[in-house]
């Protein structure tokens, strides 16, 4: 008899990826002594507390209403 064939799983297909460049490895500097500077030294300055300021609602003039027609007393006729 045959043997019998196990069936195989279907494997994804993976993307491929990009291979990145090797960077060269730079030689490393001898590090020199810095000369250490001298810092000047500034006075601060207090400072002062700012109040918030309440903003002012303009007022609207009234306009004064134009006479009308209507208003004005019936003209005899």
């Amino acid at each position: 008899m045959l043997p019998i064939l196990k069936k195989r799983k279907k494997r994804k297909k993976r993307k491929k990826r990009k291979k990145r460049k090797k960077r060269k490895k730079r030689k490393k500097r001898k590090k020199r002594k810095k000369k250490k500077k001298r810092k000047k030294r500034r006075k601060k300055k207090k400072r002062r507390k700012k109040k918030k300021r309440r903003k002012k609602k303009k007022r609207r003039k009234k306009k004064e209403k134009k006479e009308t027609r209507k208003s004005w007393p019936a003209s005899p006729q």
